[in-house]
């Protein structure tokens, strides 16, 4: 899409998903801006990412943590 090239990497709205529903839901989509990926493996901070655009040609990064609490600490509960 050439909206995407236009479109700051920096802008995007993100939403953080439980680990076992972030695999469920990209293993859905077959068209990312950014390929799934994980950062930090066999750490405390593993985190794994996806970037999308939706319908309107917004990005959207889906996120999930291993273990929220050490990213996250208390808003991990909340």
């Amino acid at each position: 899409m050439d909206i995407i090239a236009e479109i700051p990497r920096t802008r995007h709205f993100g939403a953080t998903l439980g680990w076992a529903e972030w695999e469920q839901v990209v293993g859905r989509i077959d068209d990312f801006v950014e390929a799934p990926r994980t950062d930090y493996a066999g750490t405390d901070r593993e985190q794994a990412k996806a970037m999308i655009v939706d319908p309107s040609g917004n990005l959207v990064e889906l996120k999930a943590y291993r273990r929220p609490e050490a990213v996250l600490g208390n808003l991990a509960n909340d």
